[in-house]
């Protein structure tokens, strides 16, 4: 799970630095994983995210 995420922050942060569009989506998925799976851990990804752009 842990390789995973690094990939997604890497991939979503390609992503974010030409296409903001691409970033409001995956943040929303973001979210929404985390109402999924109820973990406290996925409310970090966002502030990850945002402190990148």
């Amino acid at each position: 799970m842990e390789i995973i995420a690094t990939v997604t922050l890497a991939t979503v942060y390609e992503v974010v630095h030409y296409v903001p569009v691409g970033f409001a989506l995956v943040l929303a998925f973001v979210l929404r994983m985390a109402q999924l799976e109820k973990n406290p851990r996925y409310w970090c990804l966002p502030v990850i995210f945002y402190q990148h752009v």
